[in-house]
């Protein structure tokens, strides 16, 4: 009875050290247990397995629940939870497919975690699962299922669902509800989230948030300010808009968030360091870099510019918008922490500018800060990408000293990515044998570790090595599949790498298409539509791979068919301009271009620069000078383009094949933009050729030698105009 008492005591300090995160006590308490013998008590040992588990130790928490002997229901439950939560959510997958018996926990855990993960088709295929198996779905695993069904769009699912939670009784369930009416509102359903908010009983803060943040989403933006307005409680407080704004935000909605912003700014409403931080995460590419500039102008003139981490987030932001010139003017302007530094580094190094990011991490020495585990990730990454290998000896040497001398860099997952990025880099240098060696000393090898290893083997050629420690692996996650089966695809070993495919778990999206893509562009076009086939929801990037690939075949047919199946998200601005350029390439096709440039307007999908390339090449395939001139002018004053090299190539090329070889003579002559471009002296130097404008084009031929930018197609073309 005394050692029982002992042993919940014990139980009950560690569950709180799993509370709080606190490692170092939970571990002396683990001691303490392992001294006196208690570790056979399967409540403390999922106690430990828990405590691991939010400690991110993940390893330690795999041990103990491997040498736990009476592992009960909880064991495993725990386990699963210890594993999703730490980003391996395969094996937590794995782990529930072991149980011996599930209970409702177990069920709710697995669900939660796809969908906390993105895995939310899973998650919706493991409800229905559940169903299946007679368990009975509570509120838990309905806000978690048809938060994935909202995630994924998937209206008819989330009405199922919807009727589920009739017939269980869940419907006037607050949390229940509060999903449904997000669900809805991404779906673009208001009458149905409307009629949800309406039958609460009571709702809360979060119901009326919910209920706002979907009207504002689907820009109903009076609206839904109106809603805020009528809240009853907390509608002066920003941080229950915030919930708003950062959903619109996370939507990918950022212009739309940033207008509901500057809407409640007006109500009096004022914005602080979480509304400029949900803003700021949304901005994540360069086609959000407009709004990234909006937002950092309206940070700069408002108090919170003072605050040092929404300075470093600003500097973040426009690194990922590769705008590395302001991330820079805005590292130099202010004072900024390790964080900043970091930031800076590794967006350097993301953006190709790897001497700046090398330099920078020295720099942090020499200022007295130290870097913290980012930093040394991304200096390594740089030291990657630009062969050098020394500096990332000495860079990855000094991060080990570091893990020796302190002792908190042996906690969570920071050590396992400095050196994951290390054998990256090893690997990316040649150096095989100092990757194995960092490999195999590992004390923790993730999926991460092992993917890392076989991709340097792989980039390096040694394809047999790779394959070996590929089947070592304990564990296999899609990227380890993917990378193995996209090493075989880049060597040329495509049968190799479509039979790792057909093994794989599940498709990954790019490599599939990659592959589809190969097969189209070698002809074989039954292959490669059995491929892009068996990938389930193709994107964009999937069809606009596969447009691209059938016309540079010669198989425009194939490639308007496949267009023409694109589902109504799928039409962006890519997929439109793959096929216009594909048209215009074609020759005897160029003047669909011109068909479709004029639909892709009606649709209301706004051309970029490279459709304009395809636009103007058409025109002058089939000599329209008066049409590419009218979409040249139009390029410029209707859409706000910039005028690019290409541009200027593509107006030279069709003022000579029109005849028109004077004015293309000017266009070289007076733009210097066109002048240093040798496409555009070998368009002029062609064009002279089939105008027999030999004189002309002798004359020019001496400017192109002197000018010394004239590639080997321009020669060419200098020599057969003077010796005719």
């Amino acid at each position: 009875m005394h050692n029982l008492r002992i042993v919940q005591e014990l139980g009950s300090q560690i569950q709180q050290c799993a509370k709080t995160r606190s490692l170092l006590q939970g571990k002396e308490l683990h001691r303490e247990v392992h001294k006196n013998g208690y570790g056979a008590h399967t409540f403390v040992a999922n106690s430990l397995i828990q405590m691991y588990g939010s400690c991110q130790c993940l390893q330690e928490a795999r041990s103990i629940f491997h040498s736990t002997r009476n592992r009960n229901i909880y064991s495993w439950t725990i386990f699963l939870v210890a594993s999703a939560e730490n980003g391996d959510l395969d094996h937590a997958k794995i782990v529930f497919n072991r149980m011996p018996a599930r209970n409702l926990a177990s069920w709710n855990a697995l669900i939660a975690a796809c969908a906390r993960n993105d895995q939310c088709q899973d998650a919706l295929e493991i409800f229905y699962r559940m169903s299946l198996q007679g368990e009975r779905p509570d509120d838990l695993t309905f806000v978690s299922a048809i938060d994935s069904c909202g995630i994924l769009r998937s209206l008819r699912d989330g009405k199922l669902l919807h009727e589920q939670t009739l017939e269980a009784g869940l419907v006037h369930n607050t949390a229940v509800a509060n999903t449904l009416i997000t669900m809805y509102g991404k779906c673009q359903r208001l009458d149905s989230a409307w009629s949800v908010f309406a039958d609460i009983p009571n709702p809360d803060v979060v119901s009326w948030t919910s209920i706002a943040t979907a009207f504002a989403r689907n820009g109903y933006f009076d609206r839904s300010l109106e809603l805020f307005q009528e809240m009853p409680v907390a509608k002066n407080v920003i941080s229950s808009w915030n919930i708003g704004i950062a959903a619109i935000a996370k939507g990918g909605a950022t212009a739309s968030a940033i207008s509901f912003s500057f809407r409640i700014n007006l109500e009096g409403i004022k914005p602080d360091g979480a509304t400029f931080i949900a803003l700021i995460d949304s901005c994540a590419s360069p086609n959000s870099l407009p709004d990234a500039k909006r937002i950092a102008s309206w940070i700069g003139d408002s108090e919170f510019w003072s605050d040092p981490r929404l300075r470093d987030a600003t500097i973040d932001m426009f690194g990922r918008c590769d705008d590395l010139d302001t991330a820079r003017a805005i590292f130099l302007e202010n004072p900024t922490s390790a964080t900043g530094w970091a930031k800076m580094v590794a967006n350097c190094a993301r953006n190709g500018d790897s001497r700046t990011a090398i330099n920078l991490f020295k720099q942090m020495d020499l200022e007295g800060v130290k870097p913290i585990a980012l930093a040394f990730v991304g200096a390594i990454a740089a030291c990657s990408n630009s062969a050098a290998l020394g500096e990332g000896e000495a860079i990855h040497a000094c991060f080990e000293e570091e893990e020796h001398a302190d002792r908190e860099t042996e906690h969570g997952p920071s050590t396992g990515m400095v050196h994951n990025a290390a054998i990256h880099m090893y690997g990316r240098c040649g150096s095989l044998g100092r990757a194995d060696s960092l490999f195999r000393s590992l004390r923790r090898q993730s999926v991460v570790s092992w993917t890392s290893i076989i991709r340097a083997f792989a980039s390096n050629g040694r394809l047999p090595r790779a394959r070996e420690i590929f089947a070592a692996m304990p564990e296999r996650n899609l990227v380890s599949w993917t990378a193995m089966a996209a090493a075989y695809a880049r060597r040329g070993h495509l049968e190799e790498a479509v039979e790792l495919l057909d093994r794989t778990p599940e498709l990954d999206l790019v490599l599939c298409t990659s592959i589809a893509a190969t097969h189209a562009r070698n002809g074989d076009f039954d292959r490669a539509r059995e491929f892009f086939n068996r990938i389930k929801e193709p994107d964009a990037f999937s069809y606009a791979t596969m447009i691209a690939a059938y016309a540079q075949a010669g198989k425009m047919e194939e490639a308007q068919e496949l267009f023409d199946r694109m589902p109504e998200f799928g039409t962006d601005v890519v997929s439109w301009t793959t096929l216009v350029v594909a048209y215009a390439q074609a020759g005897h096709s160029a003047a669909a271009s011109l068909e479709l440039f004029h639909a892709m307007n009606l649709h209301g999908q706004l051309p970029n620069a490279v459709t304009f390339v395809g636009i103007l090449t058409a025109c002058s395939r089939i000599g329209s000078l008066r049409i590419g001139l009218a979409c040249f002018a139009s390029m410029v004053h209707d859409f706000a383009l910039e005028v690019s090299p290409e541009h200027w190539s593509c107006l030279v090329d069709m003022l000579g094949r029109s005849g028109q070889t004077s004015d293309a003579q000017e266009v070289i002559k007076d733009l210097p933009a066109a002048r240093e471009d040798p496409v555009a002296w070998t368009a002029f130097l062609s064009s002279c050729k089939d105008q027999a404008d030999f004189q002309r084009g002798a004359f020019v031929a001496r400017d192109v030698v002197a000018s010394g930018v004239a590639d080997g197609g321009a020669f060419t073309l200098v020599s057969s105009i003077c010796f005719t």
